[in-house]
């Protein structure tokens, strides 16, 4: 199977062409970044740089004509967004691997829209209310201390807590909020779960639930070490989720586990890759792979997930959490040293 990757400067590019190239497939890679770190990756074969973003769709179904590609996929929430914008021309050309309807993207990319749609489908969902930019505070707020998040973001950037209306207030006559929308959210204190699929039109085809190994995370970045685990009711959560919104591709949902009551939140949903896919890989669900075979139609036995600890980061959290070498991102920087090494070269200049 002949595959193009059209968005290798995102950061999941490499980690989906591992995947790829464990399943015995390594895809052409196309970037809006002509020195993406994915293009030093062994396991690519052609790089392809697109010069012009007006001209993209013109590109992309040029290169897949010339190099036969079968099917043409995408990483990033601004790939898989070109991907469903443009389908239908795409198709003229090849294959393309599922993707959402843009209503559904747009439902879940804000954190706004996110809220409205999981209590309309009565999920459980913390405590939210909007900040609009130049706005007055509302005068409902969640109890504090709460969350307070950008309304488009993600990797858990600009996130920060407060403890008071105080610390809300001080923000907001700063002028710190000013430029977007924000989103404040109760705090819950509990273990992150976190469930992955591939659907096709509101089923879910195939899955990995992970848990955080602390309680609560560390930070409000990915967390570093995870342990894959089965967990009936979060799956029933992602399911209803994706049957509300009749999903199509990949999406990561994002759960919290309450320490106090044990219910269990649905936070937000991620229509792209995510920061552990190497760790479902591990646990036995190649999910670039099957999202292939289902863009190609052909059927796939639903993979069974297997208990398994993955490890992000440093050496030093891998070697504090990981159980075996194998089991950590480190393994895949190792054995394929070029992207890391470029990733490294860029931040230093």
């Amino acid at each position: 199977m002949s595959v193009l990757l059209i968005d290798g400067e995102s950061p999941f590019a490499a980690p989906v062409t591992y995947c790829l190239a464990a399943a015995h497939r390594h895809p052409h890679i196309g970037s809006s970044d002509r020195f993406a770190d994915v293009r030093f990756s062994r396991f690519r074969r052609k790089f392809r740089w697109w010069k012009d973003s007006l001209q993209l769709v013109d590109d992309v179904r040029a290169f897949a004509h010339q190099e036969q590609v079968e099917i043409i996929m995408a990483c990033s929430d601004r790939g898989i967004r070109f991907l469903s914008e443009n389908r239908e021309a795409l198709e003229r050309s090849t294959a393309v691997a599922g993707t959402p309807p843009v209503e559904s993207l747009d439902a879940t990319v804000d954190k706004t829209n996110f809220a409205r749609f999981v209590s309309q489908a009565n999920l459980p969902h913390p405590d939210t209310v909007v900040l609009r930019a130049g706005e007055a505070i509302p005068n409902r707020l969640p109890p504090f201390p709460a969350l307070l998040k950008p309304a488009r973001g993600s990797g858990g950037a600009l996130i920060e807590r407060l403890e008071d209306l105080g610390a809300l207030e001080r923000l907001v006559d700063s002028g710190a909020l000013e430029g977007r929308d924000w989103v404040l959210q109760s705090y819950i204190y509990g273990r992150d779960i976190d469930c992955s699929v591939i659907c096709r039109r509101g089923r879910v085809l195939a899955y990995t639930i992970q848990s955080s190994v602390h309680l609560p995370a560390p930070s409000f970045a990915p967390v570093g070490a995870v342990d894959f685990i089965h967990d009936d009711e979060a799956l029933g959560h992602a399911e209803r989720l994706v049957a509300e919104l009749q999903w199509t591709g990949i999406a990561h949902i994002d759960m919290l586990r309450a320490a106090g009551d044990g219910c269990l939140y649905v936070i937000e949903m991620n229509g792209r890759y995510w920061a552990s896919m190497l760790g479902s890989f591990r646990a036995g669900v190649n999910f670039p792979e099957l999202a292939c075979r289902d863009g190609l139609g052909r059927s796939f036995p639903a993979p069974s997930q297997r208990p398994v600890r993955f490890v992000r980061g440093t050496f030093q959290t891998a070697w504090r959490e990981a159980r075996r070498p194998v089991e950590t991102a480190l393994f895949w920087r190792l054995s394929d040293p070029g992207p890391f090494v470029a990733s490294r070269f860029r931040v230093r200049r």
